[in-house]
C-alpha cells in the first residue's frame, strides 16, 4: 500500500503493509514488512522481514533497514551484515533516440 504525507507541507509517499515473495523452483520464500512511520518520531521507509526456506520451519535470515537507502541481513549465528547498498548499485539512464520521444510522458 501507499500512503500520502506531511501533505499540508513538503508531501512524501510512504510505502505500508506485508509482502510474500515466494520462489517453487528454489523453495525459499520471503516475508516483508513496510512500516509505516509513526506520527511522532521513528524514521521513513523502513522495512522488516524474514527469509527462510520450506525444508526448514524457521527463518533462516532476518532484514532490516530501510528500502531506499542500506538494508542488513542477519543470518542465523552470525552478526548483522549490509545486505543492499542502494547507493552502491550502478543506475544506467535510458537513452531514447529523438525522433522516438514523441508521444512519451
Amino acid at each position: 500500500n501507499g500512503y500520502g504525507r506531511s501533505i499540508l507541507t513538503r508531501p512524501w509517499v510512504e510505502l505500508g503493509g506485508k509482502c510474500q515473495i515466494n520462489c517453487p523452483q528454489t523453495g525459499f520464500n520471503a516475508e516483508i514488512e513496510f512500516l509505516c512511520k509513526p506520527f511522532y518520531g521513528g524514521s521513513r521507509h523502513t522495512l522488516t522481514g524474514t527469509i527462510s526456506h520450506l525444508a526448514q520451519n524457521k527463518p533462516f535470515c532476518k532484514l532490516s533497514g530501510e528500502w531506499n537507502n542500506v538494508m542488513h541481513a542477519e543470518f542465523e549465528g552470525g552478526p548483522k551484515e549490509v545486505f543492499v547498498d542502494i547507493h552502491s548499485i550502478p543506475h544506467h539512464q535510458e537513452a531514447v533516440p529523438a525522433g522516438q520521444q514523441a508521444g512519451r510522458v
